[in-house]
Order: C-alpha cells, then sequence, then structure tokens
C-alpha cells in the first residue's frame, strides 16, 4: 500500500540527518525509491564534501517519446535537527522539542515520494522522472555543486524547496564569499604592549569602512565570522573575518567586492603589516521569464487548484542555483513551511497535501506539453 504526504514525512523528519550525518536518511531514500520501482544510485560527493553519505538519484522510465523531467530536494537538515519529535496540533505540524522540524527539506521530498507511489499504484507514471536528493545543501550547497551530473539524464524540472504554498522563485542572487586575514604582533598586553599590534584593532578598523545588511532592494552584505584572539593578556596577533555579499545586479556585485578588496588593501598599508583578502563564488544567480515553460507549467497547475500563482524575487540560493551550472534549468517551488532554521518551524498539512496535488497536476501538464 502506498504511503501518503503524510505519513512520509511523519517518518523522514524522525531520522537525523544534520548536514554531513545524512547516512540514515540517503539509506531510507534509497530503499523507498527501489521500492517504487527505481533505479537508484548513490555518487561519491561526500568524498569532497567531508560526510557520510552521497546524494541520491533514482530515475522512473516512462512513456517514450516525453521529456524527462527532474524533481529535487535536499535530505540535510540544519542543527538543531536530531531528535526531532513531530507534533501535530490543530492541522499544523510542529516540532516538540527544542529542535528545527525538518520540513524543510523534507516536505518536499514526501511530496515527491507520495506523487510517485500514488502514479505507481495507479500504473499511471507516464512522464520519465529523475529524482535527485541532494546532501549538505545548507552549508553551500556542497551536494549539488559536488554532484556526479555523467548520471543524469533530465535537463529541467522543479526543485521543491521554497516556503510559502503557492509561490515560485523567478530570480535569485549571485553571491560572493570573502574571507581576510589580518595580521597583528603577539607581546605580552600587561607588560610591553607599546611593543605590540594589535589584529583586533586594525580589523575594527576594516569593519567600520564597509556598508552591511541591505544595500539596495537586491543586494545585501554581511559579516558573518570572526576569529582571534588567544588570551587577554596577549596583544593579538591575527584575525580572520569572513563575510558575503549577495546581489541581483552582477555590476554591483563586482563593484562592492571592489570595495571590499580595496578597503583591505587601504588598511594593509596604513598599519603596514600583512592582510590577506581570499574570495569565491559561492553561486550565480539565476532568472525566468514569465513565458517560460517551467513557469506556465506550474502556474496552470497551481490555477487547477484554484491557487494563483505568486512570483517572487528571492535573496537566498538552493541546489538550483548551483545545478545552473551544470546546464540544468531548475524552478524552486515552495511547499508550505515557515519558520525554517528555528526551533518553531512548522508547516500547515494543508499546505502538505496542496503541495502533493501540485506535483500530480506537473506530472499531466507535463505529459500533455512536453512530449513529442
Amino acid at each position: 500500500m502506498s504511503k501518503s504526504v503524510l505519513e512520509y514525512l511523519v517518518e523522514m523528519v524522525q531520522i537525523d540527518s544534520e548536514s554531513l550525518d545524512e547516512r540514515a536518511m540517503a539509506d531510507y531514500l534509497i530503499k523507498e525509491l527501489q521500492q517504487l520501482g527505481g533505479e537508484v544510485r548513490e555518487d561519491k560527493a561526500n568524498e569532497k564534501t567531508g560526510g557520510n553519505a552521497g546524494n541520491v538519484i533514482a530515475w522512473f522510465d516512462g512513456k517514450e517519446g516525453i521529456e524527462p523531467l527532474m524533481l529535487n530536494a535536499h535530505m540535510d537538515t540544519v542543527t538543531p535537527g536530531n531528535g526531532v519529535v513531530p507534533d501535530i496540533r490543530g492541522g499544523i505540524m510542529y516540532s516538540a522539542g527544542g529542535t528545527v522540524l525538518g520540513a524543510d527539506d523534507k516536505s518536499g521530498i514526501a511530496m515527491i515520494l507520495a506523487v510517485i507511489a500514488q502514479r505507481k499504484k495507479e500504473g499511471n507514471l507516464q512522464v520519465p522522472l529523475e529524482v535527485v536528493f541532494t546532501i549538505s545543501e545548507e552549508i553551500g550547497l556542497l551536494g549539488a555543486k559536488e554532484l556526479d551530473c555523467s548520471l543524469l539524464r533530465s535537463k529541467r524540472g522543479y526543485s521543491l524547496d521554497g516556503n510559502k504554498m503557492g509561490e515560485l522563485v523567478k530570480a535569485s542572487p549571485s553571491q560572493i564569499n570573502y574571507k581576510v586575514t589580518f595580521q597583528g604582533k603577539s607581546v605580552h598586553a600587561g607588560v610591553e604592549p607599546e611593543k605590540g599590534l594589535n589584529a583586533i584593532v586594525i580589523a575594527a578598523d576594516y569593519l567600520r569602512k564597509l556598508p552591511d545588511g541591505r544595500i539596495d532592494e537586491v543586494t545585501t552584505m554581511n559579516i558573518g565570522k570572526i576569529k582571534g584572539g588567544k588570551a587577554t593578556n596577549i596583544v593579538c596577533d591575527e584575525v580572520m573575518i569572513e563575510g558575503e555579499i549577495r546581489s541581483h545586479k552582477e555590476n554591483k556585485l563586482q563593484s562592492l567586492l571592489e570595495l571590499v578588496q580595496k578597503e583591505a588593501e587601504s588598511v594593509k598599508e596604513k598599519w603596514k603589516t600583512g592582510v590577506k583578502f581570499e574570495w569565491h563564488t559561492s553561486f550565480k544567480g539565476l532568472q525566468f521569464e514569465e513565458t517560460e515553460d517551467l513557469i506556465e507549467i506550474s502556474h496552470e497547475a497551481f490555477s487547477s487548484l484554484g491557487i494563483n500563482q505568486g512570483l517572487v524575487i528571492n535573496g537566498g540560493g538552493s541546489d538550483a542555483n548551483a545545478l545552473a551550472e551544470h546546464g540544468i534549468r531548475l524552478a524552486v517551488v515552495g511547499t508550505g513551511m515557515q519558520k525554517i532554521h528555528t526551533i518553531e518551524e512548522f508547516i500547515d498539512l494543508e499546505d502538505l497535501e496542496t503541495g502533493y496535488q501540485w506535483l500530480d497536476n506537473i506530472l499531466s501538464i507535463w505529459e500533455e506539453r512536453c512530449g513529442s
């Protein structure tokens, strides 16, 4: 007997799967996907990410001549995500303890599994499906970045990893991460402080010169980490800060990167000391036109449920951003999960069911529109 979307979610939120520790979740998914008749593989992305499980990929045959559809969600959760006990009250699922619920993104996985299970039960899985469940999305899209794309057969689909039900992300930003290391000179702070050079003071001088928070409607900056110092009686000889810049405007992104690098050089010259600046692109932005097939198919699927699809500009990244680098186009759709990354996370079970119905509609519309 096929499981309902709720049954899948209740089972999965109780499986520990914090980032880099997804082994139990991967094993569960491999078993479930095989029972549903999928051709299942696990790649070796974890050998590069440092985790204990790889990405899980499953293929389900469909009718010849129909373009294969990719469905994506991630299996990891943020911390605290171990020992989750689901608590359903008033048609809403919460976590009973001091943990996140894990609806991010197990609600997306539940919808995918439930639709496949029901279609297989009815003998009505006509669309060739490729299911991609990734690891370590929450700590930098690591699983998607290291995904063995040679195993894939599809190029378009949906990532079930958004928030509000009925919303689809039409644009997400590019992100640059940077790290600056400031060198000082350590001496005894109570004996000869004048002979030292405090890296904390240098770092503070640098930070005063940087914009922070919301820069404009589609651009943000943030300093997320500061590390340095050994003891209060030692003048600090090294401080490391890490920050990020996000923007939907590539020229704005580059100008802010130039600014943070220029100010690092300025501080280096002012204090006559060592400053090391490093940066990398975490992910590239992703944009969709309202007339694109993926958007229109989703709109039709929601409309048949009496829901007017909302198109949103997002400030975050997802697996869709990372996979776009490999020529795979995924539209990110909301699953109804709310207050994610907090112990107050919840999901309305009506949204959970709506997401399941939406996905079932997607398969029907995809069969009509994407067949030869």
